[in-house]
C-alpha cells in the first residue's frame, strides 16, 4: 500500500505480507552493470535478506527493514539510511567534524 500525505509530505510504501512464510525461500541474483539496473523495481518482503558481495554487506533476514516496493537504488538508499542511523560513531564526539556539521564548514 502506498501512502502519500499532501499536507505534511509523509510517504510510505511499506508492504505487509498476507500469507504464511514458505518453508523454502527463493534466491534472486541481480548483477548491476550500469545505472539502468538501479532503476529496476524490486519487492522486498519483511523476511527477505539482502547480500551485496561487492560491498561486503549482508542484511540478515528481515534486518529491521519492513517489506517495501521500490527500485534497487531506493533499496540501497534505505539500507544506507539504516546503517547511518545505527552507527554509534556517526555522531557525537567520536565522529569527524565534517560529519557532525556537514562538509560546508
Amino acid at each position: 500500500m502506498s501512502l502519500s500525505c499532501e499536507h505534511c509530505g509523509y510517504k510510505s510504501n511499506e508492504i505487509k505480507g498476507g500469507g504464511a512464510i514458505p518453508s523454502f525461500g527463493t534466491k534472486i541474483t541481480l548483477r548491476v552493470k550500469d545505472s539502468r539496473d538501479l532503476a529496476r523495481e524490486v519487492l522486498k518482503s519483511d523476511t527477505a535478506g539482502i547480500v551485496v558481495p561487492e560491498l561486503d554487506l549482508e542484511l540478515e533476514e528481515g534486518g529491521g527493514m519492513n517489506g517495501v516496493y521500490t527500485t534497487v537504488e531506493g533499496l540501497m538508499k534505505k539500507m544506507h539510511g539504516r546503517l547511518w542511523a545505527a552507527n554509534p560513531f556517526g555522531m557525537g564526539e567520536s565522529s569527524v567534524v565534517e560529519q557532525q556539521h556537514g562538509d560546508d564548514e
